[in-house]
């Protein structure tokens, strides 16, 4: 039988805080078991989230802002006559 662990020794284990880790699972973002109510993670599942995270990001084409941004407007600075 495998062994499953509960929501808070699984995000342990990934370093991750419980409530991301059962967003994720609510979202479906990552595999998981329910047995009623309750969440558990297979040794495969954590398995998976791991490998799923090791994936290389994806280059991302820089976008170009298509309104310049305004400049501000600053008065020089007048030092302070201390007395």
């Amino acid at each position: 039988m495998a062994l499953l662990y509960t929501a808070d020794v699984a995000a342990a284990r990934l370093r991750v805080r419980e409530s991301t880790l059962r967003c994720w699972a609510r979202e479906g973002k990552v595999p998981c078991r329910r047995l009623g109510r309750a969440l558990r993670f297979s040794e495969e599942d954590l398995r998976q989230i791991v490998e799923a995270a090791a994936e290389p990001a994806r280059a991302v084409e820089p976008v170009a802002c298509p309104v310049p941004l305004p400049r501000r407007n600053r008065r020089p600075h007048r030092p302070v006559d201390v007395r």
